[in-house]
């Protein structure tokens, strides 16, 4: 839940009379200190009229499971106990931005760096019907998907053909995947056969 000030809340006692919200961006340390440990990022398209929001995800099996975009760090970060710490991830901030150790540079910037500081990482999903499985999408590098709760992710095939990637709803019925797109359309992911993450197609509907 984010507020006007692009602060992660947490929520309990959602059932009960008062609910209580309480920060999950702001991390106590070992000596008993506060401190921003998450800057939320965002994504903004049309000027901020057409899509404005928080790149953040919930796992729904497991609710303290969150990955979001620090736009401060400029990372991809985690969480498992519902934002009470924050591990940076490293590894998929490097494969999104298509970072060459070689080099020591990226294909891409993790933001525009302007004010809004608009975040390359466009989307974060959580597949409600596979434990463990997670995609991500971005601008203009495609979509990324790990199969194992982040320990690994790959790249879905030919994926960059979707652009500005919006968000992902899982047709749990039909086995597909249907991803928004910021101007070109809406897409399909079919769900690859068990044992090969690899084998995606995409169509676009």
């Amino acid at each position: 839940l984010t507020d006007g000030n692009i602060q992660l809340l947490r929520v309990t006692n959602v059932r009960g009379t008062a609910p209580n919200f309480t920060a999950a961006d702001t991390c106590r340390s070992a000596a008993g200190a506060l401190s921003t440990c998450l800057s939320l990022g965002i994504h903004i398209r049309g000027g901020g009229t057409f899509v404005w929001k928080r790149v953040v995800a919930a796992d729904p099996r497991r609710p303290n499971r969150l990955m979001a975009v620090d736009r401060q760090d400029r990372v991809v970060k985690t969480s498992r106990d519902g934002g009470a710490h924050w591990d940076r991830d490293d590894n998929l901030t490097n494969l999104v931005l298509g970072f060459n150790p070689a080099t020591a540079q990226s294909d891409f910037v993790f933001d525009r760096g302007d004010a809004n500081r608009n975040s390359f990482v466009s989307a974060i999903a959580f597949d409600p019907a596979v434990d463990n499985r997670i995609f991500v999408g971005t601008e203009a590098n495609g979509i990324f998907v790990s199969a194992n709760d982040g320990v690994t992710w790959i790249k879905i095939p030919n994926s960059e053909r979707i652009p500005i990637v919006t968000s992902f709803d899982f047709d749990e019925v039909r086995g597909e995947i249907y991803v928004a797109s910021y101007g070109r359309g809406l897409w399909s992911l079919r769900v690859p056969s068990p044992g090969r993450p690899d084998r995606f197609e995409e169509n676009n509907r």
